[in-house]
């Protein structure tokens, strides 16, 4: 009798293990593609109707936007332009790297210190051929 006693619980975890699994295996998720905004290049191609998203390195909260017009994503990354965290309430600057002369130029989202703290990304569909 103590023998089953003592192999009860280890057959319920092992129902709600099997049991969870299968419920998993059943569901359907709507995966996104991310694409890193890395230049001003990517920058340039963003239009109004794409969602983007900025991840903080800190504490890895995650806000999105929808952009509504060109003017607005050339804003949102344009150099010396600031974003704070809502979780953590970092501050991150615009910054540019590489010669100005040149259209392509990398953008980063640095704090007091200079180092990338924000990552900022473009949201695609899983059923787009984009990258």
């Amino acid at each position: 009798m103590r023998k089953i006693t003592q192999s009860i619980p280890l057959m319920l975890m092992m129902l709600v293990f099997i049991g969870g699994s299968a419920q998993a295996r059943g569901t359907k998720t709507a995966w996104r593609k991310l694409h890193k905004v890395n230049t001003t290049e990517d920058i340039a191609k963003l239009e109004p109707g794409d969602k983007v998203t900025m991840t903080c390195k800190k504490c890895d909260a995650v806000s999105m936007a929808e952009i509504s017009s060109k003017e607005e994503a050339e804003n949102m990354a344009k150099e010396g332009a600031t974003y704070d965290c809502p979780s953590c309430k970092n501050v991150a600057k615009v910054s540019y790297m590489g010669p100005p002369s040149k259209k392509h130029r990398v953008v980063k989202f640095v704090d007091e210190h200079g180092e990338e703290c924000m990552t900022m990304n473009v949201v695609h569909d899983a059923e787009s051929s984009d990258e």
